[in-house]
């Protein structure tokens, strides 16, 4: 029984510590054709990453992942007052360019584990 147990513990490991995935994500805000912001981050599946400027904009991401090549992105923006809150299923390497009234977010999502940058 002795024996056994350094090897069950050796199989049981890799359930035990699931590496959680990382993604590059680049966006540009714009409203009515001019620039809110350009920020990038690094998002940890699972955790909400959040980012501001003052006066401007508020921008929280959840990420998530759905399948090898794919992750889908809880997105909220609050500009001039509104809150906008997509989810959208993003393809790595593609920019994708998602439009709500005069604001539009061009997105750009890594696997950072893959991707240099």
């Amino acid at each position: 029984m002795r024996r056994l147990l350094p090897i069950l513990a050796l199989l049981m490991f890799p359930i035990l510590v699931q590496a959680k995935s990382i993604y590059f994500v680049k966006l540009e805000i714009t409203n009515s054709e001019q620039l809110i912001g350009s920020p990038a981050l690094l998002l940890e599946q699972g955790m909400e990453s959040k980012i501001s400027e003052e006066g401007r904009y508020k921008l929280s991401l959840l990420a998530t992942p759905s399948g090898a090549d794919k992750v889908l992105i809880k997105t909220v923006l609050d500009l001039n007052d509104e809150t906008l809150a997509p989810s959208t299923l993003f393809e790595f390497g593609k920019e994708t360019k998602l439009s709500i009234g005069e604001t539009t977010i061009l997105f750009s999502v890594k696997d950072a584990s893959e991707e240099s940058f």
